[in-house]
């Protein structure tokens, strides 16, 4: 009868054990979910014990990867964005394949070794000015525009939009197209270290900076 207890009792113990252990991970994923509201850049090491540990038992919901997929949300539509003097439609402008290419080279010859999010705030102005009423109303037009005799766009006249474009600057562009506008409506951006007219300085303000460019609207 004791060896029947005994038996009994252990068998009790490891079907407690097992419902233990298929339970604490769920329970444990409801109670304590990281708040988003509570990120403060730090990370809680007691927290993340327990995010590898449930990642270990088939949590993947819970990884801190971030797929291309999700790039979307980094970027806001120019409609959704402050200050923007975007529609924001779903196609903002009906390009030749040639004007692609050009605007690919400018935003490449520009921008290039800026982020991702700096390549499209440069598409973007190019944009901007092709919708505004003081600027040319293609893109052409824009890219090769005139100011004091002199090209808006330094790599025009220094050559560099001559350079193959890469896959990069192709992406700013459709992204630009697409109607996201991480310029915020800018019709300028400049580089504040190396800007070498006085204009620039004296005629914008400044909306937003995006690594190495300040992107920049009229004074008011």
């Amino acid at each position: 009868m004791g060896t029947n207890y005994r038996g009994n009792l252990l068998c009790k113990l490891l079907t407690y054990f097992l419902i233990f252990t298929l339970l604490f991970p769920v329970c444990a994923g409801l109670l304590f979910i990281e708040p988003v509201y509570a990120d403060d850049g730090t990370t809680n090491s007691l927290w993340s014990l327990l995010k590898g540990l449930l990642m270990l038992l088939g949590f993947s919901f819970l990884s801190d990867r971030v797929s291309e997929d999700t790039i979307d949300d980094t970027y806001q539509p120019a409609a959704k964005e402050e200050d923007s003097n975007s529609s924001g439609s779903s196609l903002r402008l009906d390009l030749t394949q040639s004007e692609v290419d050009t605007f690919a080279k400018i935003v490449h010859a520009e921008a290039r070794g800026e982020p991702f999010m700096g390549q499209v705030g440069v598409a973007a102005v190019v944009i901007n000015r092709v919708l505004d009423s003081h600027f040319p109303n293609n893109i052409t037009d824009v890219i090769y525009q005139k100011h004091n005799g002199k090209y808006a766009f330094s790599a025009v006249w220094d050559g560099q939009i001559y350079l193959e474009a890469d896959e990069n600057a192709y992406e700013a562009v459709d992204y630009a197209l697409n109607g996201f506008d991480p310029s915020r409506g800018s019709l300028y951006y400049y580089n504040p270290v190396t800007a070498t007219d006085g204009w620039i300085f004296d005629n914008t303000e400044e909306i937003r900076t995006i690594g190495n460019h300040v992107f920049a609207r009229l004074k008011a």
